[in-house]
């Protein structure tokens, strides 16, 4: 069992225990929370860091526009908030 500490982190990067706030292309936002595989429920909003998203969103910074490779091809959004 291993702890995650879902603090906001000193560099206001998206970190896994983060929820982020994403926008995409066509002006919808939805709201992810990051987590482990085992956690994970993409029906109730909480993605695997391991997931195309979740990898794509790591490391980066609110306002950052991101590309997500996905089975249906590249999608490109934006990082709206991180909470």
């Amino acid at each position: 069992v291993s702890v995650i500490d879902t603090e906001k982190n000193a560099a206001g990067t998206v970190q896994i225990g983060s929820t982020v706030v994403v926008e995409y292309e066509n002006g919808t936002q939805k709201t992810f929370q990051i987590l482990g595989s085992q956690e994970s429920s993409p029906a109730d909003g909480r993605i695997s860091y391991q997931s195309p998203l979740g990898a794509a969103l790591l490391e980066h910074k609110k306002g950052e526009v991101i590309m997500v490779q996905t089975a249906g091809g590249a999608q490109e959004c934006k990082i709206a908030d991180i909470l």
